[in-house]
């Protein structure tokens, strides 16, 4: 169970993570404990699984990736190697099992669309599952997964850092690849990552300020674990929107709070849903109560919103700008 403390500390590592060369030492100077005491509980919060990683949250659109959606309907016998096969990919980062007759559902980040059409059309013959959507990312209105444990820590991105953002590296992928590597939990974290790239730590802190600048990366700081914090439901809610009123309906979802994901993605004739948010909350009563929040302030919809409640998570991890495609 997390006390007060444990949530000041997990919001500022999330939300107001210092790029500077001793981050730690800054966090434990603002809250006033002692740089062993944070460097400790962080490590404790990591082990217990609250914290996934801390570091860079990449911007895959903004590094040129085209992005999908896929769902698949696969027979509960065959889950299992289905799943084997689909996350045996490098492109697909995360995968989840829902509680819907499409129940599979999968994204898939590629460099080219042409590849990413390539990349499920073989997945489709390697699982033999015939039954699938594909649903292009057609715009991001909201991509946000930090989460509220401390009312009295603000959502800003600070970053903030006592170092100009002038650097001499490049943001090429071996550079992105290297800032985004999960930090240690030690006095120095960026030291690994400067070692790898031989420079020094105060180049690596303003590569990645460099890199917030020119949104490549969305954020900088702890990804925390939904479940772990408490927030153990969580939904995909498809939303047919009508068109004229899409822009207006992704507005009032994205100001929602417990909404950490609102995509406009490509219809079809047997899967008529355009918006689609992700819902998070400690449980399915709450995750309701804040769908029909949204009912009730978007107004008209074509017809009744789809929800997927999330089951299990078969994948999830990070992009890396280096990862090696599997030969098509």
């Amino acid at each position: 169970m997390l006390d007060k403390n444990d949530k000041r500390l997990l919001s500022e590592l999330q939300n107001n993570f210092p790029l500077t060369v001793r981050p730690y030492h800054s966090i434990a100077a603002f809250l006033k404990l002692s740089p062993d005491a944070v460097l400790r509980k962080i490590r404790e919060y990591r082990d217990k699984g609250f914290i996934r990683y801390v570091g860079a949250v990449l911007d895959t659109k903004k590094m040129g990736m085209k992005s999908s959606l896929v769902a698949m309907a696969v027979p509960s016998d065959k889950i299992k190697p289905v799943s084997e096969c689909i996350n045996r990919y490098s492109e697909v980062t995360h995968n989840y099992l829902r509680d819907d007759e499409y129940n599979m559902w999968f994204t898939v980040s590629a460099r080219t669309a042409a590849r990413r059409a390539c990349i499920i059309r073989r997945i489709k013959i390697e699982t033999g599952i015939s039954k699938c959507l594909d649903l292009p990312t057609v715009r991001t209105f909201k991509i946000n997964a930090r989460f509220c444990l401390d009312e009295n820590v603000a959502f800003y991105d600070s970053n903030s850092a006592a170092v100009p953002v002038k650097t001499c590296l490049r943001a090429t992928n071996k550079v992105l690849a290297a800032v985004s590597r999960p930090l240690e939990i030690e006095a120095r974290p960026f030291l690994p990552i400067a070692a790898s790239l031989r420079t020094n730590e105060r180049e690596v802190v303003s590569m990645i300020a460099v890199c917030k600048q020119r949104k490549l990366i969305r954020r900088f700081g702890a990804v925390l674990d939904h479940y772990k914090i408490g927030l153990k439901t969580n939904a995909l809610v498809a939303w047919a929107v009508k068109k004229e009123d899409i822009k207006r309906a992704a507005v009032f979802m994205s100001n929602v709070p417990n909404v950490s994901h609102c995509y406009l993605r490509k219809p079809s004739c047997e899967w008529p849903y355009t918006l689609y948010t992700m819902i998070h909350a400690p449980d399915r009563k709450r995750c309701g109560a804040i769908i029909t929040l949204i009912s009730d302030g978007i107004g008209n919809t074509i017809i009744p919103a789809r929800i997927l409640f999330t089951i299990k998570e078969l994948k999830k991890t990070r992009f890396n700008p280096e990862r090696k495609q599997v030969c098509l």
